[in-house]
């Protein structure tokens, strides 16, 4: 579906507000904007997948003001920088070299309940949260018990979250031809 049908639908069905998050950018965000804008009461959270090359999984880090959209920006940029198109990605070491930046402080990292916890809490603090999804997939029952073990074991909160793909399910097929295309 296209950024600003997910934004409507959100708010018709009583949400109040919707993270949008590009893979490796932000390329949403401005149709998305422009549908959130005059929304009465509804929030647009910025945000963006980063893929990363050194056993670190896929973070997404969301902006709570406009100076970490900012230093949001200038991670991505750093993600594309001398790759070829579609090859965005980073190590930890260029994440942690945004530390000093301005609007890193306000930053919100979402992480699955793996990969380098350690250092993470160390770097985002109390914005960091443990990503929560289900599938419906059978698997939901241990990977909620793993995530609340891994909850308790660092003391990271968690929040549920979804990969929405469309707004409506007649678009399921669709988005089958889509990711057909992607994976070849």
């Amino acid at each position: 579906s296209a950024p600003e049908e997910l934004v409507h639908r959100a708010h018709q069905v009583g949400l109040v507000a919707l993270g949008i998050n590009d893979l490796n950018g932000v390329y949403a965000l401005p149709k998305s904007y422009w549908a959130a804008k005059d929304l009465p009461h509804f929030k647009l959270i910025c945000g963006a997948e980063v893929v990363f090359n050194d056993n670190l999984p896929r973070l997404t880090f969301l902006a709570t003001e406009k100076r970490s959209y900012a230093t949001l920006c200038r991670i991505l940029t750093m993600a594309h920088a001398g790759k070829e198109k579609g090859q965005a990605f980073l190590t930890f070491d260029e994440l942690q070299s945004f530390y000093t930046h301005d609007g890193f402080k306000n930053l919100v990292c979402l992480s699955p309940p793996q990969g380098k916890l350690e250092l993470l809490k160390d770097l985002f603090h109390q914005n960091l949260y443990l990503e929560f999804n289900r599938f419906n997939d059978g698997l939901d029952s241990s990977r909620t018990q793993h995530l609340l073990d891994t909850h308790f074991r660092y003391d990271i909160p968690y929040v549920a979250t979804n990969d929405v793909l469309y707004h409506d399910k007649s678009r399921r097929p669709l988005q089958d031809c889509f990711t057909c295309i992607r994976v070849g």
